[in-house]
């Protein structure tokens, strides 16, 4: 039943002065004309965690663009502009209400650079609008001070409301130049597909970041140009004809001497997998959705991955076609990596050999005459990546400062000096024999051809082979195969999704779970360790992940769905029906954003409380 503000204000005032656990008759829903505030739930007292609040306005009354509402990517920028102002009007009104503990505080979810689709903010396809926050109800010790509250919830809240939550509180320039930017980053992402990139870097992007911990611009910063051979021009909706570097499918390598931008360009590329807000500096810096960045994680639990196309013949003979362990060693936790993320779909790995464990990247050719390939278990992911490319359409994206054992793979080498990129690939070429099949040549890139392939000879480059094998390192291509390395098999990743163990047993009815922000999170006592899944990139998709455990605990981790299987259809549910799935006695927690699918899957293979 909707009550009126005047039954909130009755209520508030006749129990004034009483003990704390009064407030809790406050709880309901009450009709402020504009718009609908709903007291969720109640903190226990003055230092518990404040209680839930949420605001909710109709379509007709908001009067959101119904065009950018009617498209998720549109809607999720709007929600993203409107909380940003939300949460920063709540900051400028929050302790103005004296008291004991948290009393007065509110507040709500803080967006970082990354535009995310949250639960603190949500906009209907018919433009209704809710918002989820925080408040600290006052109190004097444990007493109840009814007229702080009132300030709060009859004259803060308000203002805050009407300045944020409706559109013609806005400037109109405002809301069309974030509607423009998502529709261009939009396209952009479609861009990659149809013209076979795996990513797109504007020139003028700012790419440098403030600090290690933080994620704004670094001001002074050397702004992106793109080499001449890789420049591409797409003409944006909005925005018009842009410039910038084109990243095609393939094997891509970024060289270059130590602090001259490598991990800086692969750190927005990482991270280009989702929009950001305008004055970022990576606003036009675009990863297609589904490329995964891959390190060693010593320590690392595994749980029935297929690594054999990696690793083989154990010197304890442990099966590598199922391999579990719950201390993975640098080299086994990165070759999980990789074949967790081909389950999931993956189409381009992002590489750092800094971050990389070195016997599982590459061998040299020294090693491999010492210790010959019988007594070495590894095949290097430099003898894979081709491979993984032509059988599989997975891309790679290395940074390699110190090796170049990678070159002989490279479609593409750009070489980054004093954080300008430069295209070497021709000069990589007169050096080093070229071994794949697709060369993404200087002439290519102008338009005008590709490698040669004739009489069982590939030109590449520097150098012609006309011995009709060409070998790979870890295969030997012969007569005909043109590269694929047939004799190879390819993961077939399709694990068994596990069962849920003891941490996931309900205590009070409930299943108890800790956020513990981008390092993880807790159900019952077993920690999900995700702090080095480095596209995790905000604290409430941790919040998110651990709610989604709580889900599939119930509905999906049975035995015989494929993980493979529940991320694709969590990802369809979510699409359909958003965080409403998440609703609990129909609440809905404000400190959840939306994670990949990619960072399910990787949260699945790293939770100890599974039983596989």
């Amino acid at each position: 039943m909707i009550k009126t503000k005047q039954d909130l204000l009755r209520d508030l005032r006749s129990i004034d002065h009483r003990g704390y656990p009064a407030y809790k008759a406050l709880k309901g829903v009450y009709d402020f004309g504009s718009y609908v505030l709903h007291i969720v739930h109640v903190q226990g007292d003055p230092f518990a965690s404040p209680s839930d609040l949420m605001i909710t306005v109709k379509g007709s009354a908001a009067r959101w663009p119904q065009q950018a509402c009617s498209q998720y990517e549109t809607r999720v920028a709007l929600q993203d502009m409107i909380l940003r102002r939300f949460s920063h009007r709540l900051s400028a009104v929050s302790g103005k209400a004296g008291g004991s503990g948290k009393s007065g505080r509110m507040s709500a979810s803080r967006p970082g650079q990354e535009i995310l689709d949250r639960s603190a903010c949500q906009l209907g396809a018919d433009g209704a609008l809710t918002l989820r926050f925080y408040a600290g109800f006052p109190a004097a010790g444990r007493t109840v001070l009814a007229g702080e509250l009132e300030k709060m919830l009859f004259q803060y809240l308000p203002d805050v409301v009407q300045g944020t939550a409706f559109a013609n509180a806005w400037d109109g320039g405002q809301i069309q130049s974030v509607m423009d930017l998502a529709e261009d980053q939009m396209f952009l992402r479609a861009e990659l597909e149809r013209r076979s990139l795996c990513a797109f870097v504007a020139d003028g992007s700012i790419l440098p970041r403030e600090s290690g911990i933080s994620q704004r611009p670094l001001r002074e910063a050397i702004p992106f140009r793109s080499p001449e051979e890789d420049r591409i021009t797409i003409d944006l909706p909005h925005h018009g004809p842009i410039q910038g570097m084109a990243i095609r499918k393939g094997i891509t390598l970024i060289i270059g001497g130590g602090y001259h931008g490598k991990s800086t360009l692969l750190k927005a590329l990482e991270r280009g997998v989702y929009n950001h807000i305008a004055g970022d500096g990576r606003e036009y810096v675009v990863t297609a959705e589904n490329a995964v960045k891959i390190r060693a994680e010593d320590g690392r639990c595994v749980s029935r991955d297929d690594i054999s196309l990696f690793i083989n013949h154990l010197p304890d003979e442990k099966d590598t076609t199922c391999f579990s362990t719950e201390n993975a060693s640098g080299s086994t936790s990165q070759a999980a990596s990789v074949v967790e993320a081909i389950e999931c779909g993956a189409k381009t790995l992002l590489m750092d050999e800094d971050t990389c464990a070195t016997n599982f990247m590459v061998r040299d050719e020294l090693m491999q005459k010492i210790v010959s390939g019988d007594e070495e278990p590894i095949t290097p992911f430099s003898d894979r990546m081709r491979e993984l490319y032509e059988k599989k359409g997975i891309s790679t994206i290395l940074v390699a400062g110190s090796s170049g054992a990678f070159f002989r793979e490279a479609d593409t080498v750009i070489q980054m000096d004093r954080y300008e990129p430069k295209d070497v690939t021709e000069k990589v070429r007169a050096l080093v024999p070229f071994h794949g099949m697709g060369a993404h040549s200087a002439s290519e890139r102008a338009g005008t051809g590709g490698s040669v392939i004739a009489n069982n000879s590939i030109s590449t480059g520097g150098s012609v082979i006309t011995d009709n094998s060409i070998s790979t390192g870890g295969s030997v291509i012969t007569d005909d195969s043109s590269g694929t390395g047939e004799g190879v098999k390819m993961p077939d990743q399709s694990r068994r999704c596990p069962r849920p163990g003891s941490d996931f047993q309900e205590q009070r009815g409930r299943i108890k779970h800790k956020n513990l922000g981008t390092e993880g999170f807790l159900i019952g006592h077993g920690q999900t360790d995700l702090r080095l899944v480095e596209q995790l990139v905000d604290p409430e998709q941790s919040e998110c992940l651990a709610q989604t455990f709580l889900i599939l605990a119930k509905q999906a981790m049975n035995g015989r769905n494929t993980v493979g299987e529940i991320v694709r259809d969590w990802e369809r549910q979510f699409r359909a029906e958003g965080f409403q799935m998440y609703a609990q006695n129909g609440a809905i927690s404000g400190s959840m954003a939306k994670p990949r699918k990619e960072e399910l899957e990787a949260a699945l293979s790293r939770c100890r409380g599974l039983r596989w």
